[in-house]
């Protein structure tokens, strides 16, 4: 069966995606090694509400971190790391972390820390949160590793927060 032109593109395009969901796994090598000072912790529900509750306790409410989804997501952000800049929980700005240019959409797509936190509750509660190592200091997630569908599983990485006045 000849394939017409025009689709010879997509086909290309859904082969090396399914190559590379077939090649990574949540616990690859690919992820960010910038969070030495992070522990792994459990996966239940009342260990998740105990690592956010510690987050909480910081009262942190302005910050910037750069957030990678890693792994299966089959979205054009996933494996590139984005800044992002929340005030007063609220996230600000959102810019690819190579250019500096501001993302485009809306900024309710990128998360809050306290949305991380919340995915990952949702994640215990299901039985698909495989893992979740958080920052020493702050009590941030710095990765969160979820299974599921080719498209809706992998990793999600938090690093470099940093408070702002």
């Amino acid at each position: 069966m000849r394939i017409p032109p025009r689709h010879l593109h997509l086909t290309a395009l859904c082969a090396a995606a399914l190559l590379a969901v077939g090649c990574s796994s949540p616990t690859s090598d690919n992820r960010p090694d910038d969070h030495p000072n992070g522990r792994s912790v459990g996966t239940t529900p009342s260990e998740v509400t105990a690592e956010r509750e510690q987050w909480a306790s910081h009262g942190v409410k302005s910050y910037e971190y750069d957030y990678t989804i890693g792994g299966g997501f089959f979205i054009v952000y996933a494996d590139h790391p984005i800044h992002v800049v929340v005030r007063d929980g609220v996230v600000a700005a959102a810019a690819d972390v190579e250019t500096g240019e501001p993302l485009p959409g809306p900024l309710t797509f990128w998360p809050t820390i306290d949305t991380l936190y919340a995915r990952a509750a949702r994640a215990a509660e299901a039985g698909t949160l495989l893992g979740l190592r958080v920052d020493s200091a702050l009590g941030y997630p710095t990765e969160i590793d979820l299974a599921g569908p080719p498209d809706a599983s992998g990793s999600l990485f938090a690093s470099n927060l940093r408070a702002l006045p």
